[in-house]
């Protein structure tokens, strides 16, 4: 009866990957990865003006080119033992509303889990266990895992033939889980020179961007062809920094002070004759010039 609407796709790569190191005059042997994703949904109408829907996928993605060659010493050796391909599982629900008065909303919750990554950066001054000394040493960090959960809710209303207004929020929970193996390689010899079963990351929050943020704009349509526009968007619990090296061990979350700021926004639209349009567009952002970190 036309209500029910689903959808499937799946895909399947291959890439080879092969670097050559002018300086050490050193070419790799050719490494190859197989990746795949596969992802679905289905929606239902209950009624015209209401739909839900449900989505899922499972993605297995190849490494960067970092996590197949070594950054230091020979950059044509290759990292061993092989880094293996991050899995990425997602599911989305959501419910959408229409109606002739012009009002619209979505609503969708979400769960991401992103595991088995890798990441690698240099310790400058890296001590084994016993040494007097630190070494430059590349330190390469796997199976780090990101577990993201969040709701969104976005709307669009014409008030009136002039005035549109549209808004949103936004908030989620970000963390790293469980732990994740480190191989310790020294810069010069590519010698393993540590190695640990895993850094305990579990808790520790994302710092990438705030996980929660919320905003309300108006459009308005002054006269056939120009628009004046507003914004005021708020971001708050953004995490100070965390990187490859931050362990869940005395670990306390800290935010950054939460901040708003206003954009605004002037659109004129030319009709240059048949269906050639000419559009000008205008913006002021951050119009109060507020001053704030966006990260640390």
């Amino acid at each position: 009866d036309g209500k029910f609407s689903i959808f499937f796709q799946g895909a399947v790569s291959s890439q080879n990957y092969e670097r050559e190191d002018r300086f050490a005059e050193e070419t790799s042997d050719t490494e190859t990865r197989d990746g795949y994703n596969l992802k679905g949904g289905l929606s239902y109408t209950i009624a015209e003006d209401h739909k839900i829907f449900f989505n899922g996928g499972y993605y297995s993605r190849q490494p960067f080119l970092d996590g197949i060659f070594s950054f230091a010493g020979s950059n044509a050796d290759v990292i061993k033992p092989d880094v293996e391909n991050e899995i990425i599982r997602s599911f989305e629900t959501g419910y959408h509303y229409k109606c002739d008065s012009g009002f619209t909303a979505n609503f969708n919750a979400y769960v991401t889990d992103w595991s088995n990554r890798t990441i690698s950066y240099v310790d400058d001054e890296y001590i084994v266990d016993g040494a007097e000394e630190g070494v430059e040493a590349s330190v390469i960090q796997r199976g780090i895992r990101q577990y993201h959960t969040g709701a969104e809710l976005d709307f669009s209303w014409t008030a009136t033939s002039a005035v549109t207004l549209n808004g949103f929020i936004s908030g989620g929970s970000w963390v790293y889980k469980g732990r994740s193996s480190v191989n310790v390689f020294d810069v010069d010899t590519q010698e393993l020179i540590d190695s640990a079963d895993g850094v305990n990351r579990n808790g520790v929050k994302v710092s990438t961007a705030p996980q929660f943020t919320t905003g309300l704009g108006v459009i308005v349509n002054v006269m056939e062809g120009l628009t004046v526009d507003g914004g005021i968007n708020y971001r708050a619990r953004h995490y100070e920094f965390t990187d490859a090296g931050t362990s869940a061990v005395g670990y306390e979350p800290a935010t950054l002070k939460p901040y708003s700021t206003t954009d605004l926004g002037l659109t004129y639209r030319f009709n240059l004759g048949d269906s050639n349009d000419l559009t000008f567009r205008a913006n002021l952002y951050n119009a109060f010039d507020y001053i704030g970190l966006q990260n640390s």
